[in-house]
């Protein structure tokens, strides 16, 4: 089964097509199912800020179920940005019907992690420390789904510089404990690098710390990008044997082949 669990439509800021379109090209690929993540950014300095219709996007979302039904299944969800800071939203989005949260941090002191402002600002290893933290904060927070992109940082340092002083492993024994799947992001892999997010060494660790649940993420925005390099990640989901699935109304359902 061919699940992607992260995508945006227009209907977050950032992305290119509409859900009608990216269904269409999801089925003419073969997919089983694809999820609609869209953003949720509660931060005002955040470019995505207000931007998200909740109403309009979950009756795009039955309209498409209705003209594709028996072709594909079509999940909604949102990718809701460090959800321990913004409880009160939080709680209320959690409570409209999206099949699936993923929570992710995007911001570190009102700027986003790929801002150039930032990086000039903080070395590297602040960055990701800083990062870290507030991605431990909002596991330990939880009430969602998937925690998205894990590393998110190197996406714009090129490198994860940062991962020795046990907050990563504090990080996936959180997410263990509350029982929050991790996701396997494929995004860099199209974007020239080598590893996911997170890197397989990471995957390793969680493994070994007894977390098996995952998700696989192709992030795509546009069209072209729809459940890309997913070769690679079923391969580390084999390796460490890891539970891959989906969630439908925020129940995960387990597709591997081997559990």
């Amino acid at each position: 089964m061919i699940i992607d669990m992260h995508t945006h439509s227009a209907f977050s800021i950032d992305a290119d097509n509409s859900v009608n379109e990216m269904c269409k090209k999801a089925v003419e690929i073969g997919l089983t199912a694809i999820c609609f993540t869209e953003h949720l950014d509660m931060n005002p300095c955040d470019q995505g800020y207000g931007f998200f219709k909740p109403g309009a996007f979950l009756k795009a979302i039955e309209d498409a179920r209705k003209k594709y039904q028996g072709k594909i299944m079509i999940l909604s969800g949102v990718e809701f940005s460090e959800p321990h800071i913004y409880k009160k939203k939080f709680q209320e989005t959690a409570a409209k019907g999206f099949d699936v949260i993923m929570a992710a941090v995007h911001c570190l002191d009102d700027m986003f992690v790929g801002q150039k402002e930032l990086l000039e600002k903080y070395a590297p290893e602040q960055i990701y420390l800083s990062y870290y933290k507030l991605v431990l904060d909002a596991v330990k927070f939880g009430g969602f789904d998937v925690m998205a992109h894990l590393d998110f940082p190197k996406r714009y340092m090129k490198k994860n510089k940062f991962n020795e002083n046990g907050i990563v492993k504090e990080i996936l024994q959180t997410l263990i404990k509350k029982n929050i799947a991790l996701e396997i992001n494929t995004s860099l892999l199209r974007k020239g690098w080598k590893e996911t997010m997170p890197e397989e060494s990471t995957l390793k660790l969680y493994a070994e710390l007894g977390g098996d649940k995952v998700t696989i993420g192709s992030d795509a925005h546009r069209i072209a990008e729809i459940a890309s390099n997913f070769e690679y990640a079923v391969e580390l989901i084999e390796k460490y044997k890891l539970t891959y699935g989906y969630y439908k109304k925020r129940e995960f359902y387990n597709v591997s082949n081997y559990k």
